[in-house]
């Protein structure tokens, strides 16, 4: 993550990249690898997803519990295998990244782009369990009201 500023009492993040690539998901599936524009990695990334990144910078990985910048870091695999989120527990506010999306209400990761959807069902149930005010997609507007609610009402909708 590059950069965090408080404005007006309330957190923002700007320019993030966590292990970011510019190539469609659907490339890293099937054991490919994939390679992101160097300039755009940061250097940390979920770390299940370390051996399929390419990068000429070190990464660390990041794991459940983990903190950076005061936040929380929680393992959401499914999307990728490694996949994370990133929850700020002052506010409760949670960076889910391509977890979930809110185009046409609150949903799980893209099944066309998703490495485990098994994984990703789970996900969104631990998810469910926690306090959330609002939710950062990695698709779609910010959910900033009944974020908890929806969440619960999802995980509730997923098969067993």
């Amino acid at each position: 993550m590059d950069g965090v500023e408080e404005v007006d009492d309330r957190r923002r993040i700007r320019d993030v990249e966590i292990g970011r690539t510019d190539q469609p998901r659907h490339q890293e599936r099937g054991g490919r690898q994939f390679r992101g524009r160097d300039e755009a990695w940061g250097r940390d990334a979920g770390a299940g997803d370390l051996s399929s990144i390419i990068s000429s910078r070190p990464l660390k990985p990041l794991a459940e519990g983990d903190e950076l910048f005061g936040m929380r870091i929680i393992d959401t695999p499914g999307h990728t295998l490694g996949h994370i989120s990133v929850f700020e527990p002052a506010t409760s506010v949670l960076v889910a990244g391509d977890a979930l999306r809110t185009s046409g209400g609150l949903d799980g990761s893209d099944p066309r782009y998703t490495a485990d959807e098994a994984k990703a069902n789970d996900s969104i149930r631990k998810l469910a369990a926690m306090d959330i005010k609002a939710i950062l997609p990695g698709h779609g507007e910010p959910l900033t009201a009944g974020a908890s609610q929806a969440l619960r009402k999802l995980a509730e909708s997923l098969p067993a």
